[in-house]
């Protein structure tokens, strides 16, 4: 059987499998495969930008098109930058997509104002999963209204709620001063863990260390100015470090240089360093210039 003429229940299986851009070349490839890619591309949104998102709202109530239904094909929305309760309001996101079942926020704020929120979410009977981070300045005003939400949501079976960024208790954490040697393998690296070193392991000698980017995109984190701000804190740690092995799958120029801007900074007593990267999205100009604060700062 040529390809052209799969079925569409196999042709929407596949689509699922296939990233956006994939997609959008497949709904060109031939007529028949035009509707079950479209239709894959509309279920799970993926939004980085308010500006997105509204126009997709737009696209969406301002379709006519009798075959696909953009308001209901819907079923999966993921918001990854800051987004508030307000933004959602305006753009009547509940109401454009009617059969939304998935929303995944991975940073929401809230505001005073947002008390009548429950007003606008009356219709969310659709919805059975949501995912939320609050961020850390709206946390005690997300309680009672997040409580007040659940109430017009009958048919939700799953709430994940994630922590927003702490990091008061880590300064109080107790320091282990008897570990001299470190090996460490993670995978869906944060920077804050070389912040947690520095008050844990207060006279490591030794650290060999593999890091990558986590595949699961919510896993994912940024580096943000909150955690920049952090590391830029530590003022005396690593005294006793001569010896750091480093492997990484990082791809990000600035996952990589977090590395050197903290330990050149604290001017860290290296005596050996193994750097080694696979899949770096980097420059040579990036690598030269990260050799040379290393060289500077341990000569």
């Amino acid at each position: 059987m040529p390809e052209s003429d799969l079925p569409f229940e196999i042709l929407s299986r596949i689509a699922s499998y296939v990233f956006n851009d994939g997609k959008l070349a497949c709904m060109m490839t031939c007529k028949r495969w035009k509707i079950p890619y479209q239709e894959s591309v509309w279920k799970t949104l993926q939004i980085d930008f308010m500006e997105e998102l509204e126009e997709i709202c737009t696209t969406a109530k301002n379709s006519t098109s009798r075959f696909l239904p953009y308001d209901l094909t819907t079923e999966i929305i993921h918001i990854y930058k800051l987004f508030s309760i307000n933004k959602l309001q305006k753009l009547q996101v509940f109401q454009t997509f009617r059969n939304l079942k998935h929303l995944d926020i991975k940073v929401i704020c809230f505001d005073p104002a947002d008390a009548d929120f429950t007003r606008y979410v009356s219709g969310l009977s659709s919805l059975v999963s949501l995912v939320l981070q609050p961020t850390q300045t709206t946390q005690r005003m997300f309680i009672p209204l997040i409580l007040e939400i659940l109430g017009h949501m009958p048919n939700l079976q799953k709430l994940h709620i994630r922590p927003a960024f702490l990091v008061p208790p880590i300064p109080q954490t107790i320091p282990v001063p008897g570990v001299a040697t470190l090996n460490l393998a993670i995978v869906g690296w944060d920077p804050i863990w070389l912040y947690y070193f520095s008050f844990k392991y207060p006279k490591i000698r030794s650290l060999e260390w593999t890091n990558c980017s986590s595949e699961d995109e919510e896993a994912a984190t940024e580096y943000t100015v909150e955690k920049k701000e952090l590391l830029r804190s530590i003022t005396k740690a690593f005294t006793c470090l001569e010896t750091i092995d480093l492997y990484s799958q990082l791809y990000m120029e600035w996952e990589h240089a977090i590395f050197s801007e903290v330990l050149c900074r604290l001017h860290a007593p290296i005596k050996k360093l193994i750097y080694r990267s696979l899949g770096a999205n980097s420059t040579e100009n990036f690598w030269e210039r990260i050799i040379q604060q290393f060289a500077q700062s341990f000569s």
